[in-house]
């Protein structure tokens, strides 16, 4: 089971992309399909053979473009103009072919030819002849020098250089760097256009077929992931246990045609069809049409597919959870499965719990009851750096652990179904809402407060303070924690824990009944010399409050 949940985690991306609304693969695609303003396109993008055709057809657009500019030049122009070109031109298809860019020919190819009568060259349509009465005609002109090979540029715009010159005595000289200028410079012209045509020609056909292969790889990993759902079905099916499970039901359901949409039972019949990615063995030969259509399904029915992937997550998260069990079964530090027990009071009941934040050669353990024959309200005294602040985070990490995944970082764990949990731990002071640290702890605790006070007695909740009302002088500080104390002091359904270098608070226990005094154990080593310990034990931390000595040496010893 941990192999295919790993191969889950190496397909699910191409699955997840889908759900991307701003995934660049999607507008890309676009162009594949047929479009929305053409009648019955709607049934063409659902047919795998229209799509195939659609592909080709894009293709084959882009070759006829490509073929026309590398091997004709000018024909599509010619074509797209009404020009008529004569049988000379189609007849010499070898010197075309041989000659893909035939404006750098040197002959002339165009004013060789006669006109549609055969009778008149076109050289001397362009040029005239005053001996045959022909005048020169601009427009024939203009045609050649745009169309024309490099040998009918020159020859023309010779001419026109003498007309330009006219009988100058001066100037004669120019006419033929002048032609030379002018037959280079729009050569160079008209080989720059063509070739941003077939660059851009090359791109969009690159970009098509890259848009095709990048799909084909994509929906290729969905349908590895699929099959790989439906290995990780039939693992469940062969056990009970599992296939009891509501929350893998849904792995079921999408192998079961009956229970699935036709588009969602098309979308796996093209995933599970072989021909869809393979044709035959040859890269590039296989059904376009099929990825097409199933990159279209997987868009319409990727609703259908997240309570599968909800259920792999779940599947994923219970066998961390085993496997995090069995690392530590047979160690100092181990975890257990939670029990819960419902009576009219909250209460936790927790042997050798741990942090599992911390780092395991320096994992502390403790135990706590709150509840049942004990007060399940703490007061948790002594100097800061003791342990305090550690022992709440784990006492919560061990509620929020066994009531989320059922385990617990502890030898044994029994404890209430807290519907609530709410903490302050390290309020932070917020200068950009004119928020003091003694602010922000008073804001916190007015927090807490309407929330017991809006609480549901049938419900059970956790409080989990750490060192209230900071930022004040300590005797104002003890009377708001007091008061506090008092305030819930006979809510049973309300469990409490209050970490706090405070002594005043550790006298609820004798006023209220319902708050038990706890701290943190010192062990003196020699004279003079503390360790910390960081294990849990009743009482309250006098020592802490009425032995100066004491005092500075737990100081001396940080």
């Amino acid at each position: 089971m941990h192999v295919l949940i790993e191969e889950v985690a190496d397909y699910e991306d191409a699955l997840i992309n889908y759900y991307n609304p701003h995934y660049k693969m999607h507008d890309n695609a676009k162009k594949l399909y047929y479009s929305s303003w053409l009648p019955g396109s709607k049934t063409f993008n659902a047919s795998k053979g229209a799509l195939d055709i659609s592909f080709s057809v894009e293709c084959a657009k882009l070759l006829t473009f490509l073929s026309a500019f590398a091997l004709l030049n000018e024909l599509p122009d010619i074509f797209v103009g009404g020009q008529t070109v004569s049988n000379g031109l189609f007849s010499n298809v070898k010197e075309l072919i041989t000659t893909p860019f035939r404006n750098h020919n040197i002959s002339h190819l165009l004013l060789k030819e006669r006109d549609k009568k055969g009778n008149l060259f076109r050289l001397d349509r362009c040029l005239g002849n005053k001996e045959k009465g022909i005048e020169p005609d601009k427009a024939e002109r203009k045609y050649v020098i745009d169309k024309g090979s490099l040998g009918d540029r020159w020859t023309l715009w010779s001419a026109v250089s003498r007309e330009w010159i006219g009988d100058s005595k001066w100037f004669w000289w120019l006419e033929k760097p002048v032609a030379g200028f002018c037959t280079v410079l729009q050569t160079a012209a008209s080989d720059a256009i063509i070739l941003f045509a077939l660059k851009s020609s090359y791109d969009k056909a690159k970009s098509i077929w890259g848009t095709m292969e990048s799909l084909k790889k994509q929906v290729r990993q969905v349908a590895n992931l699929s099959q790989t759902l439906d290995d990780i079905s039939f693992v469940i099916n062969c056990h009970k246990c599992l296939a009891d499970w509501d929350e893998l039901a849904p792995l079921q359901t999408i192998i079961d045609s009956r229970d699935s949409s036709d588009k969602l039972n098309q979308l796996l019949e093209l995933l599970n069809n072989a021909s869809t990615f393979d044709g035959g063995g040859l890269k590039h030969i296989y059904s376009r049409g099929n990825v097409l259509l199933a990159h279209s399904l997987l868009r319409e029915v990727k609703e259908e597919l997240i309570p599968v992937l909800q259920s792999v997550a779940y599947l994923d998260a219970q066998l961390s959870v085993v496997d995090l069990f069995k690392e530590y079964e047979n160690t100092d530090t181990p975890f257990c499965f939670a029990e819960f027990v419902d009576t009219d009071y909250a209460s936790i009941e927790l042997d050798d719990f741990w942090l599992p934040l911390t780092y395991s050669d320096s994992i502390i353990t403790n135990s706590l009851c709150m509840g049942a024959d004990t007060p399940n309200k703490i007061i948790l005294t002594g100097p800061n750096g003791g342990g305090k602040s550690t022992v709440l985070k784990a006492c919560c990490h061990a509620v929020l652990l066994g009531q989320s995944l059922g385990i617990v970082p502890a030898k044994k764990a029994k404890f209430s179904r807290f519907t609530g949990l709410k903490t302050t731990l390290n309020p932070q002071e917020d200068l950009s809402k004119g928020l003091s640290t003694f602010m922000a702890e008073k804001k916190r605790m007015q927090e807490i407060q309407a929330f017991i006070d809006g609480a549901s007695v049938h419900d059970r909740y956790l409080i989990a303070a750490d060192e209230l009302y900071r930022g004040t002088i300590e005797k104002e500080s003890a009377k708001s924690v007091c008061q506090f104390g008092k305030n819930i002091a006979g809510y049973k359904h309300i469990g409490l824990m209050i970490a706090t270098h405070l002594e005043k608070p550790t006298e609820l226990e004798k006023e209220t009944g319902t708050f038990a005094n706890y701290q943190m154990e010192h062990a003196q080593r020699r004279a003079g010399d503390l360790k910390r310990t960081f294990k849990l034990i009743p009482g309250a931390a006098h020592w802490w409050f009425d032995d100066e000595a004491m005092r500075e040496a737990f100081i001396d010893s940080l």
